[in-house]
């Protein structure tokens, strides 16, 4: 609390003599609401008191943050039964929840969450909203025949790892899933991962609430969690779209394809709603849009790439299908959430190229719009097509922005500094193992405008695919490379990294290929098959590689049905608990930039490095990566009480 050094009055209605006692007067007006202000909502003693006996709880259930993944067919029960976990407004907050099976199976598990109350200073409940708190089921996956890497950043271990998520009720469709109850198989593990949104309004301190574990009717632990808000600065919350940006693709044709069988292209057309397989398309893409949108990663695919918006035959008006979720007004879980970017892959035909960028600018939506016309030269296209592509695109009015993916080595070399717009960088590029960071090498190019013309900026962005595990190959194992991995059997702390290391480095954005790359026909495998994303999401080498999200219904399989039986009316796009990890991570982004736009440059840095030495050197248990994030926010909220009161008309108050 700041010490109050001077208070000088300049009474307008009151003679020199009463000055003494006007001044009095002030002060026991002032004195009480000024320390009110300056009290700390989460002050030790407003804590609220819980049982801490280990003995008052069963043994095979327990808590943890999200820094652990326990296999199904392996692992101890831990010996929390209780949690505090900390965030701020309009953020998740997630935990885990998990049961090893004694050994004679358990019937008709189910995990729910109360509302989570504050008693003081107010009665502030979350959770009266439907998707406010959800306690998914996990799914897991068979890490078989062989682990995507030994390396440190890795499990190095076969099994059943968790990682599909399944919710009790879809948030988009309101539909009522199989999640719970479920039977849990003798000695195996059970594991639930609890999301709470913590709403724009919730004040900030303790919120009390349980966590409920049943066999049917039977309760077999009622375990106390507290949650503990941060207040955000000035007042606020963290915003829903995400500061960094994020371009990948997640498309609808596959999870038709899953659902309905065959092309997905042309089953789309059994999508509820949809007269046609255009419709289909576009309408289970707005879908994957939204699931992107409320995991802050803020990516978004127009598929297929029709020529000219916003009408193509019987499709859907481009306008009224994505115009809500660019917009925000589109029902997410977090508020006017939106994609950051959109990226549109046909530049060969300039008019229909220019067709777009008209309609884009006519939107008024804030999105970066780009052309994403050749993935990596020169095996995408050969750098004459991608001299061709860039200047196809920059003779649109405006200007349309292109994304390379190549460095600026490469770039240089083949005469094509002029035909990016925002390059698109490999980690292992960026900064090299062994090696030292890259960043400073594209200073003189950023300092030039994008598309020559424009006054819009050049940008760096990055991204992280197989060469970060040390392979790109079934078959092979990688080892000693040390990057952080968005791989089932990687661990938490690696798939978490990458958005500290963005703005470690200075990269404004991030790049994933394909979010749904398993779910065709095509797609990856190693062990039963192509195309089976419920059984084998091996490809490229690593476990889950192109694959953040799990359909609903794999190769005519249900394997999430609707709590009644049966399928469901609409197909789901369920989260992987690495999806999550990426969204905690754009999370913990979003502490690092607020503070640093409040003056506290110094001590994010000092927090970075406190468990980061490089893109390849970074504390692999979790701890390192939870202690700075309470650091963070502990020093954010500490902001909201440095502000003093405002003090009446006609008094000054000074401070040190």
């Amino acid at each position: 609390m700041r010490r109050l050094d001077r208070i000088s009055v300049q009474p307008r209605y009151v003679s020199i003599p009463m000055t003494r006692l006007v001044v009095t007067l002030i002060l026991l007006l002032i004195l009480p609401v000024f320390i009110h202000a300056q009290s700390d909502p989460l002050s030790p003693s407003n804590m609220p008191v819980i049982d801490m006996n280990p003995g008052d709880y069963p043994s095979n259930i327990w808590i943890t943050d999200t820094m652990q993944k326990v296999r199904q067919d392996s692992g101890s029960p831990g010996r929390q039964h209780w949690g505090t976990f900390y965030g701020t407004q309009n953020e998740f907050v997630d935990f885990q929840v998990h049961l090893h099976d004694a050994g004679s199976g358990t019937p008709n598990l189910s995990v729910t969450a109360s509302t989570f109350v504050q008693s003081s200073p107010s009665s502030y409940t979350i959770g009266t909203s439907a998707n406010d708190i959800i306690v998914y089921r996990d799914a897991y996956m068979h890490v078989q025949t062989q682990v995507t890497s030994t390396a440190k950043t890795y499990y190095n271990s076969l099994g059943y790892y968790p990682d599909i998520l399944i919710p009790p009720t879809d948030p988009y469709h309101n539909q009522a899933t199989n999640a719970w109850p479920f039977t849990v198989a003798a000695g195996n593990n059970q594991s639930a991962w609890v999301d709470v949104h913590i709403p724009i309004s919730a004040p900030s301190g303790y919120y009390l609430g349980s966590i409920t574990v049943k066999s049917g009717t039977t309760t077999l632990a009622k375990m106390p969690v507290i949650l503990a808000i941060w207040q955000w600065p000035s007042a606020g919350h963290m915003p829903s779209t995400t500061t960094l940006k994020v371009a990948a693709g997640v498309s609808g044709s596959d999870l038709c394809a899953q659902a309905y069988g065959g092309n997905g292209y042309l089953t789309c057309g059994s999508w509820p709603g949809a007269s046609t397989a255009d419709q289909g398309v576009t309408l289970a893409s707005v879908d994957g849009c939204l699931i992107m949108a409320d995991h802050r990663y803020g990516g978004c695919s127009i598929y297929p790439p029709y020529p000219s918006p916003p009408t193509h035959g019987t499709e859907l008006s481009f306008t009224a299908a994505y115009g809500p979720v660019y917009s925000g007004a589109a029902s997410t879980i977090l508020p006017g959430a939106k994609p950051t970017t959109l990226g549109y892959p046909l530049v060969s035909n300039t008019t229909n190229l220019q067709n777009w960028i008209t309609w884009w600018q006519g939107t008024g939506y804030t999105a970066q719009f780009f052309t994403y016309p050749c993935d990596e030269p020169p095996m995408g296209c050969s750098w004459a097509t991608v001299v061709s592509n860039g200047t196809s695109a920059h003779a649109t009015t405006p200007p349309t922005p292109v994304l390379l993916t190549a460095g600026i080595a490469n770039v240089t070399s083949n005469s094509a500094l002029n035909s990016a717009d925002i390059m698109t960088v490999l980690i292992n590029q960026m900064e090299p193992q062994g090696g030292s960071l890259q960043r400073s090498a594209y200073n003189t190019w950023l300092a030039g405008n994008c598309c020559s013309s424009s006054t819009t900026k050049r940008q760096v962005w990055w991204y992280n695919d197989c060469v970060g595990t040390g392979t790109c190959g079934n078959g092979t194992v990688g080892s000693g490379v040390t990057y952080p991995n968005v791989d089932i059997d990687g661990l938490p702390a690696a798939n978490r990294a990458f958005q500290w290391l963005s703005f470690r480095n200075n990269v404004t954005g991030e790049l994933y290929y394909t979010m749904t790359g398993a779910w065709e026909a095509n797609g990856g495998g190693c062990c039963t098959g192509k195309g089976l994303p419920w059984t084998d999401v091996y490809a490229f080498g690593g476990w889950g590689e192109g694959t953040l999200y799990y359909p609903s219904t794999s190769n005519g399989t249900n394997y999430v049905t609707a709590s009644g039986g049966g399928a469901l009316t609409y197909p789901l796009y369920l989260p992987s608990i690495r999806m999550k990890h990426i969204r905690d991570g754009m999370q913990d982004y979003e502490y690092l930039n607020v503070l640093t736009n409040n003056s506290q440059g110094s001590f994010v840095a000092t927090e970075i490095n406190s468990w980061i030495t490089s893109s390849y050197t970074f504390e692999t248990s979790g701890v390192g990566l939870q202690a700075a994030r309470s650091a963070l926010g502990k020093k954010m909220h500490q902001l909201s009480l440095s502000t003093l009161p405002a003090p009446p008309p006609g008094i000054s108050i000074k401070a040190q």
